[in-house]
């Protein structure tokens, strides 16, 4: 790890070695989610030239002594909790790598094994292509152009961003869920800016990333699922804590009526 393959992308418009790519992990006492979504990338990614980078936010010192157990190159353990920007930011700028694969820690990696091949021969061939979703199927609901690659991979390039906000999607284009990115991007869009809650965090990243003209997200057909969530009941975010209760709510055989009556007093909605 850590050094160029001799190995080649296949369909770049000039065989070159496989660049390197910083696989950046970022977890905060969820140990055994780690462990996981460290275990399942390793058995299913193929790729031959990565550098294997981990960000602790201040767990305690049993559980950075278990992390410390792990297959990484590098080992970036905070002291302190410092929150999920600065622990992330630690990570994008150890990264050595043309490319950055961000995974959080709560990931389950299912394949196709060569997904960080054919994202790397999609941003080759797309200069304007900065970024590789693997969370969900090409079915965003905004301008995007078709490309098909050298190996006969399709993708969707999506063309314009009008945000959350403006399109009442419920997402933006960017996520911090497991996408690959040029390096670069840490400079054109800048690192994650430090507040309080997790999800202002993230929202204040789509916005600029947003911004850029450009700069494009792709979603390459067949690799949409590349990375299955399995964390969603030990979030640390709020807001899905709130939304995870909310669903328990909602299936309850018998809380569910005194929540849908809540909501219709309060909002004039059912929950």
């Amino acid at each position: 790890m850590g050094v160029t393959s001799v190995s080649v992308i296949a369909g770049a418009e000039s065989a070159r070695p496989s660049p390197l790519v910083s696989v950046v992990f970022v977890t905060y006492r969820r140990i055994d989610l780690l462990r996981e979504t460290h275990s399942s990338f390793m058995a299913t990614c193929k790729y031959p030239s990565i550098e294997l980078i981990v960000c602790d936010d201040g767990s305690p010192p049993e559980v950075q002594a278990r992390i410390r157990e792990m297959e990484f190159d590098k080992f970036l353990l905070a002291p302190r909790n410092q929150g999920i920007a600065a622990n992330t930011n630690k990570g994008l700028l150890a990264a050595t790598g043309e490319f950055v694969l961000q995974l959080q820690d709560d990931w389950h990696c299912r394949g196709p094994a060569d997904f960080i091949e054919a994202g790397i021969e999609l941003m080759e061939e797309c200069k304007d292509v900065c970024m590789v979703q693997y969370w969900r199927e090409p079915t965003f609901p905004y301008p995007s152009r078709m490309h098909v690659t050298a190996s006969g991979r399709r993708a969707r390039v999506f063309l314009d961003y009008p945000g959350m906000v403006a399109s009442g999607s419920g997402f933006y284009i960017y996520s911090d869920c497991p996408h690959l990115r040029r390096t670069a991007s840490r400079e054109t869009v800048g690192l994650y800016s430090s507040r309080k809650r997790m999800s202002e965090v993230e929202a204040d990243y789509c916005r600029r990333f947003e911004c850029l003209e450009g700069q494009r997200v792709a979603i390459i057909e067949g690799y949409g699922g590349v990375f299955q969530h399995t964390g969603a009941d030990q979030t640390f975010n709020w807001d899905q804590k709130k939304e995870n209760i909310r669903k328990r709510l909602r299936a309850h055989p018998v809380l569910r009526h005194a929540w849908n009556l809540y909501c219709h007093i309060r909002y004039g909605r059912r929950g």
